[in-house]
């Protein structure tokens, strides 16, 4: 089912293993959207439609200022997606980025904007359980809204998440999601904490290598010494942290308001709702501007310690001009007393003549560029290598063609036998015109794919998504764990949210292993793109 004819896709957002975002228009009410659209070939997994259709329903049971808004849902057999409000700014992960620490009254707005839309939505029985900054939207008018409900648990519904599956991102995980515990609305104040002093220190307190090592970290998760970041965390935010951060959910505040009230109480000029998006709106205006966005407002000792900064500035400046009155000129005397002539100078001038620069040619580097560890049905070829840099749009060359790739979720490109760089490209890429070799390589995908294109003039794009080229296995649910093994080879174990990847028309082996129980074991053979989801119980026949 093709999206609705009034509705039209301008540019590409974001790609994500499962979906697409796209900002689009709506022709008839004269309006951007967003649209976020599950993978083609991702949408005969039950457990993913299931994801999306509880994200409409959430969506569509809350209207509020702080949570993104839907507008339309659309499913069929082969295609889902929804049509969401779309919100000119940016994430909260992409203003860490750019500021690495916000002002601690900042941070605080924006705390207290998130906390805000979690009272609505835990008022309503709703859960999000995936906090994240990438959650997190910022519009250019100062508004923080919730995005991405689609992990979200109503209670008193049925779970669609099986026992035994790990849903969230771990570095903002709960202790209690993690062990296997109730989830409540304490665990979105939980992931809160992690964002609030992600913000005021730019460190985040849950990290680790690999998705298992993070998931450790959560589970033997300890309140940090908040000393240790100086003046970064004042007392009153030791406190605000200390009761969000409690690995005991009980000892956590009793509700979302009651954090943000405190929060407000706490941090003088932290704003009310209806002065949040101010706050906001000038701290963005003032970075445009490349000033120093500090605009938290200055208590009163601080404005006291202003003055005598001030008063000594005025000290010292009334000492430089006492200086520069009486002390130089009596130096310069002492200089004309003491000066020399120096000697004739008798040595020839000598005219020194600067050729013009020669025209600016391209050096090619040569460089060993170890290829990604891959697994094709057929080993990839031996590989020439050139330095990226020289990939430049600026190169003029005749009957040429401006070439754009564009790749899903990403791969180290190879033209002709050279390598060009990883995916995404910056710029466009110049070739001649005619025939060309394109390899793709991606180290997470058993494939390696080879097309050859013919290039007229003028420009072209080439698209690929290699989820169009191997088969998903996913481990949902296992009891008690196991160690999992594809094709003889060890790849994790349980419980995780990967997904593994297979090559299509071969024979692949999945084998579960547990050392109180017999070992289980299916042979999986996939024709098509396609998503195999497998549970098992060792402890029922």
């Amino acid at each position: 089912m093709p999206l609705p004819e009034h509705i039209k896709r301008v540019r590409l957002i974001s790609r994500s293993r499962i979906a697409e975002i796209w900002e689009g228009y709506d022709e008839q009410l004269e309006r951007k959207v967003l649209i976020k659209m599950l993978h083609p070939q991702l949408a005969r997994d039950e457990d993913l439609r299931q994801r999306f259709e509880r994200e409409a329903r959430v969506l569509a049971s809350l209207t509020h200022p702080n949570i993104v808004q839907i507008y339309e849902y659309h499913a069929s057999v082969e295609e889902l997606f929804l049509i969401l409000e779309f919100v000119e700014g940016g994430t909260l992960r992409e203003l860490l980025k750019e500021h690495t620490v916000l002002p601690p009254a900042v941070a605080s707005a924006i705390a207290a904007g998130i906390l805000t839309g979690l009272h609505a939505a835990h008022e309503k029985g709703i859960i999000h359980r995936d906090l994240k900054p990438e959650n997190i939207l910022l519009s250019e008018r100062g508004d923080v809204k919730i995005a991405d409900f689609g992990l979200a648990m109503v209670r008193e519904s049925p779970r669609l998440t099986l026992e035994g599956e790990l849903v969230g991102s771990p570095n903002y995980m709960a202790p209690e999601q993690v062990s296997g515990e109730d989830v409540t609305a304490k665990t979105d104040l939980f992931a809160l904490g992690l964002m609030l002093f992600e913000m005021l220190t730019d460190h985040r307190l849950v990290e680790g290598a690999t998705f298992n090592e993070s998931l450790q970290k959560v589970q033997n998760f300890q309140l940090p010494k908040f000393s240790d970041y100086g003046e970064k965390i004042s007392p009153d935010k030791e406190h605000i942290l200390s009761k969000l951060l409690n690995p005991k959910p009980a000892k956590r505040f009793e509700s979302a308001e009651v954090a943000r009230k405190e929060l407000i109480e706490i941090t003088e000029g932290v704003p009310t709702t209806e002065t949040t998006p101010e706050l906001l709106r000038d701290f963005a205006s003032k970075s445009r501007d490349g000033e120093t966005p500090v605009i938290s407002p200055v208590p009163p000792k601080t404005r006291r310690s202003r003055w005598i900064v001030y008063f000594t500035v005025l000290v010292l400046f009334a000492v430089f001009l006492w200086a520069i009155i009486n002390v130089v000129p009596r130096i310069f005397r002492q200089e004309r007393e003491t000066e020399v002539i120096p000697p004739r100078d008798t040595t020839k001038s000598i005219e020194i003549v600067i050729a013009p620069e020669e025209p600016e040619t391209t050096v090619v580097k040569r460089k060993e560029v170890k290829l990604p560890a891959v697994q094709p049905s057929v080993p990839p070829p031996k590989i020439a290598t050139v330095d990226t840099s020289m990939v430049r749009d600026i190169i003029a060359i005749p009957d040429s063609v401006r070439l754009r790739i564009l790749c899903h979720p990403w791969a180290e490109v190879v033209i002709d036998d050279k390598k060009i760089g990883r995916t995404p490209f910056a710029q466009l890429i110049r070739l001649k015109s005619g025939n060309h070799q394109i390899l793709f390589l991606n180290e997470n995908f058993p494939v390696v794919i080879d097309t050859t294109v013919t290039l007229a003039r003028g420009e072209e794009t080439l698209s690929v998504n290699f989820y169009n080229y191997v088969g998903v296995i996913r481990i949902v649910s296992v009891h008690p764990w196991a160690d999992i093994f594809l094709d003889g080879v060890q790849v994790g174990s349980t419980p995780t949210s990967e997904r593994f990847f297979v090559t299509l028309g071969d024979s692949h082996t999945v084998r579960l292993m547990h050392p109180d129980y017999p070992a289980w074991e299916e042979e999986v053979f996939f024709t098509k793109p396609d998503t195999i989801s497998i549970q098992k119980d060792f402890t029922k026949p």
